[in-house]
């Protein structure tokens, strides 16, 4: 069973071993700018980051997952330039729904695009408080997406992501309990 798993693993990687490459060293770059950029810094890392991804689902030929990329490099800076301006989040939301009409193939297509508006909305419009909860949610859908399109790094990132705000979440109430 477990050989056959990673059997598997392998067969996918071969596949595409530039691609799969890249997005395991995306993938890290990743952890890297979480666990150690803050603000300004983190914003700019997930710019960055976001024409490596971008590149690493156009080399497995996810296009809705890469234009959602490609967007974010664009969000990124104008998050950093202007904040948040309901103005600029309604015009991402807008962006979003273009891409979304020359980018559905099927219903898993659809899924980065609406992940992308869902955490636009969320970011601008919804409390603090209630993020880390929707993120595990957003993570585990974008791990749907990402087994669908076979991208190992990406689904390592939604497994260690999700088990990171899982970890955050408790810690959360443990400290708001403590108080």
């Amino acid at each position: 069973m477990i050989l056959e798993l990673i059997q598997s693993i392998w067969d996918i990687f071969m596949k595409n071993p530039y691609a799969q490459t890249l997005g395991f060293i995306w993938y890290a770059l990743s952890i890297y700018a979480f666990w150690f950029c803050k603000n300004t810094k983190f914003i700019k890392a997930m710019a960055v980051l976001s024409i490596f991804w971008a590149a690493h689902f156009y080399l497995i030929w996810a296009l809705s997952a890469f234009i959602v990329n490609f967007i974010d490099i664009f969000k990124s800076v104008f998050a950093l330039k202007y904040g948040k301006n309901k103005k600029i989040a309604f015009g991402f939301f807008l962006t979003y729904l273009i891409a979304w009409y020359f980018f559905f193939e099927n219903i898993i297509s659809f899924l980065p695009i609406w992940l992308a508006i869902f955490w636009l909305y969320l970011t601008f419009f919804v409390r603090w408080v209630f993020l880390n909860f929707w993120y595990l949610i957003i993570v585990c859908l974008w791990f749907i997406y990402n087994f669908h399109h076979a991208s190992l790094g990406w689904m390592i990132s939604d497994i260690t992501l999700f088990f990171t705000g899982i970890y955050g979440i408790m810690t959360m109430f443990i400290l708001k309990k403590k108080k």
